[in-house]
């Protein structure tokens, strides 16, 4: 997560802000439950689009890590090759917890402020 953009993109506008990390937090349990069962059905043009989706909505917030997984998945989706999904699924879940705590710090800092 890159705040310096973040700040920039969002300014002092926490209330917009707040809304889509509140957003982004259902969403992305919902798409990540969905690229699961699409790894696991063998759903590649559903995985494809689905995982195109979520890295579309997490480049709001400026992390390339994750933006990248969710890139191997679409093209894994594209490819009909999921060989390693679940491997980059199970780093894709564990670095969309850790930016749902930062986005939370974030938030949170801001409030106090």
């Amino acid at each position: 997560m890159d705040i310096e953009k973040i700040k920039y993109e969002f300014g002092d506008d926490i209330e917009i802000f707040s809304e889509l990390v509140d957003d982004f937090k259902i969403e992305s349990k919902k798409m990540i439950a969905d690229i699961e069962k699409f790894i696991s059905d063998k759903e590649y043009h559903q995985l494809m689009i689905v995982a195109h989706t979520y890295k579309g909505v997490v480049a709001n917030f400026y992390s390339n890590e994750i933006e990248e997984c969710a890139f191997k998945l679409e093209k894994m989706g594209r490819e009909e090759d999921i060989s390693n999904a679940q491997n980059i699924l199970i780093k894709l879940i564990e670095l969309d917890k850790i930016l749902i705590t930062e986005l939370e710090s974030f938030l949170n800092e801001k409030k106090a402020s």
